[in-house]
């Protein structure tokens, strides 16, 4: 943190450039940033494409982890599923977004917003896919099957998982 606080000490100097001892006292930079429409602009699209990549993260990863955790048979394809999941967070973000970046340029697709979405899903996914299905197996099975012998049907057994997964579903994008 401490170079960040050093730009927000330095950015009340009156000199353009860091200097000691400084020049003086002004907040003309924070009025001159006020009236730059771009900086809002940039600012609203950033917001957009957190809060849309939190609720897109969230609902298919949670989705994904249920079904990976649901995922009873030992077949190939659940081994191949739990070991490609966690690949993007193997690499840094820079190496994915010059991929994807390469990517969006050979399939000729404009870049927008949408493009920038799609990155931060595809890179947040992973962490939300791994805590619900992560857990979803240290839940016991027997809640479910006690409630269907009581009569619940399908769709309210599941609800008794509900509480439990709120949990990795908050608290996913908020550490991710």
């Amino acid at each position: 943190f401490a170079p960040s606080i050093v730009v927000v000490i330095f950015s009340f100097n009156e000199s353009r450039f860091f200097s000691l001892p400084m020049k003086g006292f002004t907040t003309d930079w924070y009025r001159e940033m006020m009236t730059r429409q771009p900086l809002f602009d940039a600012t609203r699209n950033s917001f957009s494409v957190a809060i849309l990549t939190v609720i897109c993260s969230t609902l298919l990863g949670g989705l994904a982890g249920v079904i990976l955790a649901r995922w009873r048979q030992n077949s190939g394809w659940r081994t191949v599923a739990t070991s490609v999941i966690p690949m993007p967070l193997l690499l840094p973000g820079l190496i994915w977004g010059i991929a994807l970046l390469i990517l969006f340029s050979r399939l000729d697709t404009p870049l927008s917003i949408v493009t920038v979405l799609i990155a931060h899903v595809l890179l947040t996914l992973p962490l939300v896919v791994l805590t619900v299905s992560t857990r979803m197996q240290t839940l016991d099975p027997r809640i479910e099957e006690a409630a269907m012998s009581l009569g619940a049907s399908a769709p309210v057994a599941n609800s008794t998982y509900a509480p439990t997964l709120d949990c990795a579903c908050t608290n996913t994008p908020i550490t991710g």
